[in-house]
């Protein structure tokens, strides 16, 4: 099994932690069972020569191709090979999986990016700004051989830095040394990311856009391919739940996927209803013995054939079930209506929400100004920064951070609703800067006042096309006057959960978030309108399951 890396494929340690080392669950299971791991540092990092401008170059694909050659002409290979790797390494391993080497067998793509600009880079065409610089820095540190500063300050009394490769010629040490002279000329990522506004611009330096070193991209060039897919994402793992789905509606490889209850790396449970620090469900070890089973039966033939199907968590309901297909089973669309007095209407089916409360509002034609906070934010246990030190993914009761936004909400919930996927807002908009962002949060209400976060969508309005899902091509920016009222869609980020009766649907509206995104408006003075009449009203349109899944 091969398992590519941009983060150090093994540290070495200080004396006598050296001694008191001990190789990680994955391994020692992996190898208890029969299986050569191959940890690969990739071009330009840890202990491997080379330079880098950027993630996953041509030359960088090359490298990958050749090591699967080498791998198989060694005497402890029979010539079935699988690649395995989560997020950097994960999207290492999609890309081998679509080079069609005759000795790959079978891939395990673990929390990784299917497109580069929406999935982690520019989330509805805004710059995902911590994330692109502190991944830059942290980078820039294992490339120069040090312990990046976000991590624990006693970890440099631990590690000395990347192990070198043992040489029979020279001396290790050596030898490191110069693979590291290569990198001193390593892309800086945030430099390159400051540059870019749409997803076909080429980056300043690296000379190549986002799609240039996208898996969806490639996967199109290379053609179709039958190597079997093992899939596991989090739906709270920033927008990797959306990438897992896009890959399964594209590919037409044989895909087996999992959408767990986990934070980036599957070690936390994450659900909004569930206190912080329940056990995560189920343990890695259970995890690991699940994709021990897969790589046994392409690898080795062992065992029955693991099933083509959607394995996934509801939140609320706090359950697993599975499906054939995604969606899994019938879902309809119910579309609740922003409305006066910050109310949220069921279009299609009040009686969804108690009759009571829902017959003494009404839709009416109107608009809803809101000043604009730059104060706001989603805090430093967000779904985003999960993605770079696999922390827990916690969203403390969001009333007070409410509070600072305009805000809609329905009527309590007669009976509980099951959202199946990508929610999705369409409406009319105006903003007093051309080059305004939306952010949207979908979240649940309880009887005691608790807002649950559910999920979330953004979007720059200079986005285009008028109308549609945005494109973030170049060629359909859209030039917005102060002032003048637009279409806007956003779709959310996928998710699933069965929403208790007696909740209020909530969806809040934000121009800002501090603690993730780049501000696009540098006045301190702005403001958004949500425009909502009979003729062109602004909904937000819930997948809902019609039937109970099968569990």
């Amino acid at each position: 099994i091969i398992m590519p890396t941009r983060y150090w494929r093994r540290w070495e340690m200080y004396f006598p932690f050296s001694k008191l080392f001990h190789r990680d669950l994955f391994d020692r299971m992996f190898t208890a069972y029969g299986y050569a791991l191959v940890y690969v540092d990739v071009r330009g990092t840890g202990a491997s020569f080379g330079s880098r401008q950027y993630p996953w170059s041509s030359r960088e694909l090359r490298d990958l191709y050749s090591i699967l050659d080498w791998t198989e002409g060694q005497d402890w290979c029979d010539g079935s090979i699988g690649v395995c790797g989560t997020s950097y390494g994960g999207t290492s391993s999609e890309f081998m999986a679509a080079m069609g080497h005759p000795a790959l067998k079978a891939a395990i793509i673990r929390y990784s990016l299917f497109d580069v600009y929406e999935d982690i880079a520019f989330p509805g065409g805004v710059q995902n700004e911590w994330f692109v610089s502190k991944w830059g820095e942290f980078n820039q540190a294992l490339d120069a051989n040090a312990i990046p500063d976000s991590l624990p300050w006693f970890m440099s009394l631990l590690v000395r830095g990347c192990a070198p490769v043992d040489s029979d010629t020279e001396d290790s040490r050596d030898v490191h040394v110069r693979a590291l002279m290569d990198h001193i000329v390593n892309g800086d990522i945030h430099a390159a990311a400051e540059s870019v506004r749409f997803r076909d611009e080429p980056a300043e330096d690296a000379g190549v856009s986002v799609d240039a070193f996208s898996p969806h991209r490639f996967w199109r060039e290379s053609g179709s391919s039958s190597l079997p897919l093992y899939v596991w994402g989090g739906w709270f793992d920033g927008a990797y739940a959306h990438s897992l789905l896009a890959r399964l509606d594209t590919l037409d490889n044989p895909q087996r996927v999992v959408i767990g209850p986990w934070n980036h790396g599957g070690e936390e449970h994450v659900s909004p209803y569930l206190a912080a620090g329940t056990e995560v469900d189920p343990p890695l070890k259970v995890q690991y013995l699940e994709q021990l089973r897969f790589f046994d039966f392409h690898l080795k033939g062992k065992g029955e054939k693991p099933v083509e199907e959607c394995i996934y968590y509801t939140f609320g309901r706090e359950s697993w079930a599975r499906a054939e297909t995604w969606p899994p089973g019938p879902v309809e669309d119910i579309s609740l209506s922003l409305a006066a007095d910050n109310t949220l209407l069921f279009a299609d089916d009040p009686d969804i929400s108690n009759p009571e409360e829902a017959a003494g509002a009404e839709a009416d034609s109107g608009m809803d100004v809101y000043e604009v906070r730059w104060d706001v934010g989603s805090g430093e246990e967000n779904r985003w920064r999960t993605q770079l030190g696999r922390s827990d993914v916690v969203y403390a009761d969001r009333a007070e951070q409410d509070q600072k936004l305009l805000v809609y909400e329905s009527a309590p919930l007669d009976r509980e609703l099951t959202i199946l996927g990508h929610p999705r807002f369409q409406g009319l908009v105006s903003s007093s800067h051309a080059d305004a962002a939306v952010f949207l949060y979908l979240e649940s209400v309880g009887p005691d006042g608790k807002v649950h976060y559910l999920s979330e969508g953004l979007a720059g309005l200079i986005h285009g096309p008028a109308g549609e899902l945005p494109s973030y091509l170049g060629q359909d920016r859209r030039e917005v006057a102060p002032g003048e009222r637009v279409p806007l869609v956003i779709r959310l980020l996928p998710v699933a959960v069965a929403i208790p009766a007696g909740h209020r649907i909530r969806l809040a509206v934000a121009c800002a978030d501090r603690d993730q995104f780049k501000r696009r408006v540098s006045d301190e003075e702005a403001s958004l309108t949500m425009y909502r009449s009979e003729d062109a009203p602004s909904i937000i349109i819930l997948p809902v399951a019609a039937e109970e899944p099968a569990s």
